[in-house]
């Protein structure tokens, strides 16, 4: 009696053999494994047609009959066969001393080598860190938004009491409270500035995408304006310069916070952004004049008394006159208001500007 043989593809992993056997409408196949063997027979659809076809293959090491199962599908039986022991590739399916069945083929689709299986564990691993590494910048994000908000919310509340507290004095003394402005709220107006340094770090740290420079310079010339008031601090108190220069800044800052709150919580207010890109149209000219008056009139205290100057001749060999250095401070001062002013309305032209498309007739 004639045997027929069914095209039989097998592939490996590192604890598993896979074969399929290409027989459809095989209902009831009979399989027998042992620990070193496998016999299989089946009626069904093959190579040669409707026949009933079996084979017998002797492995290359022990396997598990308990851990085998099988799958019966319509062009084919499928068998998953686990090694005995402590998984490990395979040279050969079938043992040394055997020649390779001629109906034994490698099935390509699921054949799978050593490094190809490190190569997957490789890249489970990379994509396992990479998501590490992206949960870890998530957590670092909010972390960052959870402090710039804080920042923010601080900076807010401390602008705006400067601003309630400017406002109400003039609102019922008029320009009599004037001359107390400084010794009633200075002393946060000073604080409030110098924290805003930390407004530099944060681009170095990553926080915003922004330029450090610009909020150093600024604050850096808020800090410069404070120092000329505690050196003239007499003749700062005469006039209304002094407020009118603390309600400038509080006025631009209890607008600034709450707009980059908006934007690190993904909200926009349309009023809120306007006043952003428009109010400094008006606030910027009146505080670089009350910045520029405070400064004027501490060098003139300067002259007056004489003081804070090195004159000729001394060890240095060196003059120099703090009062004149304000002046010259002066001058830059308005140069770096227009320069500000100009930076404010790119933003302004990029945000609400409407520029006409040019239309062929």
């Amino acid at each position: 009696m004639d045997t027929f043989y069914p095209n039989v593809l097998w592939a490996q992993r590192k604890e598993t053999i896979s074969l399929k056997v290409e027989i459809g409408k095989a209902d009831a196949p009979n399989i027998k494994l042992s620990e070193t063997s496998l016999d299989f027979e089946a009626q069904g659809t093959g190579a040669t047609g409707e026949k009933y076809y079996k084979f017998h293959l002797d492995f290359f090491l022990p396997i598990d009959p308990e851990g085998c199962v099988y799958k019966i599908s319509p062009h084919s039986v499928e068998i998953q066969i686990t090694k005995a022991g402590v998984g490990k590739w395979w040279p050969r399916l079938v043992p040394v001393d055997q020649k390779k069945p001629h109906f034994l083929k490698l099935n390509f689709d699921k054949w799978s080598t050593e490094s190809d299986e490190e190569e997957q564990k490789a890249a489970v691993r990379a994509n396992t860190v990479n998501n590490e590494v992206k949960d870890s910048s998530n957590h670092k994000k909010t972390a960052g938004n959870v402090y710039l908000l804080t920042y923010n919310g601080i900076q807010f509340m401390f602008f705006s009491l400067i601003l309630f507290t400017c406002l109400t004095g003039r609102l019922r003394s008029g320009s009599e409270v004037c001359a107390t402005t400084y010794d009633t709220i200075g002393w946060l107006v000073i604080f409030s500035v110098i924290l805003s340094y930390v407004e530099a770090v944060h681009p170095l740290l990553g926080l915003v995408k922004s330029s450090w420079i610009q909020p150093f310079i600024q604050v850096s010339g808020r800090c410069f304006a404070l120092l000329c008031l505690w050196l003239a601090e007499p003749t700062a108190k005469d006039g209304c310069s002094v407020s009118n220069l603390f309600i400038a800044w509080s006025l631009a800052e209890v607008i600034r916070y709450p707009t980059y709150t908006a934007q690190i919580l993904g909200i926009e207010f349309k009023a809120l952004s306007w006043l952003r890109y428009h109010a400094w149209i008006i606030l910027y000219p009146f505080g670089g004049y009350s910045e520029f008056e405070v400064i004027s009139a501490a060098a003139n205290y300067l002259d007056e008394k004489n003081i804070y100057k090195l004159t000729l001749p001394n060890m240095f060999n060196f003059s120099f006159k703090l009062s004149s250095f304000m002046r010259l401070y002066t001058a830059v001062l308005v140069i770096g208001v227009l320069v500000l002013m100009r930076h404010m309305w790119k933003m302004r032209q990029r945000k609400f500007g409407k520029r006409m498309k040019y239309k062929p007739a």
